[in-house]
């Protein structure tokens, strides 16, 4: 019986060639090895989405001989670690997005000098490297279990963010233009080790993200930690008095109490709270403390021991008090 999937790919092969300038193409089928072979042959392609058609690593070798391909998704289940290294010829590339890899090791490198922005999406890798020689400006994952994640001396990496993924553990040191670190919606870090960030400026871990164990240092720009809704407790509340510039926190909807409060009363240099909604009133009073405070917002409801005059009374000399 013929396979018509195939069948379809090798007539799209053929099609390809009656369109000498065709610049973007999104496939949904069976990918072959004279498809791929065609579309490395395409002059004018920029940008291209193979959908859910698994590539081998030479069908990758020659996709990516296209001189203009800019932007590329693919699934990368039948992908191996060897075979990732036909991306460095792609030297035009800027967005790549790869979905099911399934390898024990993988390492991106890409020729494009002003960098490449990088998706992950479901699969599982075992060690995954980006270093010096990695022009990865954003790096994206999502769905995705890691085993150890190290990201060290990335020059032209600007943001990490993670999404409903795993990793044992993850390492991020000594890349100079990061500037946003974000982990939500269940993202779970067994350690999380960030260390001579010179820029990064924003951290959101929330949405039932789990950091794990905290290994902070040498994070002099940090002026906003998000803990919204996040699964945190007091280990991660410590871990932001290590933040010599932090000015705003948002621990609400988290269950921290009385001790939180008091850690963020030993950060001088704050001037915007949102408060959990578990705060009683002994918490507000540490948090009255604060000589910087200019903004919070707290949340009144049965379950605590203040009445919205009390807070009013505590913080009549604040700019902006917020009681929802």
């Amino acid at each position: 019986m013929p396979n018509l999937e195939r069948e379809a790919a090798d007539g799209s092969a053929k099609g390809l060639a009656t369109l000498p300038r065709l610049a973007m193409l999104n496939l949904d089928g069976a990918m072959t090895d004279a498809l791929a072979a065609s579309i490395g042959q395409s002059a004018e392609m920029v940008a291209l989405d193979l959908g859910d058609a698994a590539v081998t690593d030479s069908q990758l070798e020659s996709i990516v001989r296209a001189p203009k391909l800019q932007q590329l998704t693919l699934n990368g289940s039948e992908l191996t670690e060897e075979g990732l290294s036909a991306l460095a010829a792609a030297s035009a590339m800027s967005r790549l997005t790869i979905t099911d890899l399934d390898v024990d090791q993988a390492n991106f490198r890409f020729s494009n000098a002003s960098g490449v922005d990088l998706l992950l999406t479901g699969g599982r890798i075992g060690s995954l490297e980006l270093g010096a020689d990695d022009a990865v400006t954003t790096l994206s994952l999502q769905g995705i279990d890691i085993g150890e994640l190290t990201v060290r001396d990335c020059n032209v990496l600007s943001s990490i963010s993670l999404l409903e993924m795993t990793a044992d553990t993850l390492m991020v040191e000594s890349c100079p233009q990061l500037e946003s670190f974000f982990c939500g919606y269940e993202s779970k870090i067994s350690t999380l080790q960030l260390r001579n960030l010179p820029r990064l400026y924003l951290m959101t871990i929330q949405e039932r993200a789990n950091p794990g164990e905290l290994d902070w240092s040498k994070l002099p720009a940090v002026r906003r930690v998000s803990y919204w809704a996040a699964d945190i407790d007091e280990r991660h509340m410590r871990a932001l008095t290590q933040l010599p510039g932090l000015v705003s926190v948002d621990v609400s909807g988290t269950d921290l109490g009385e001790e939180a409060a008091a850690i963020l009363a030993q950060i001088p240099t704050l001037q915007q709270i949102s408060a959990s909604g578990s705060f009683q009133l002994a918490a507000l009073e540490w948090l009255a403390s604060l000589p910087e405070l200019r903004s919070l917002k707290l949340y009144h409801h049965d379950g605590v021991d203040w009445t919205p005059e009390q807070a009013r009374q505590l913080f009549d000399h604040m700019r902006e008090l917020t009681i929802f």
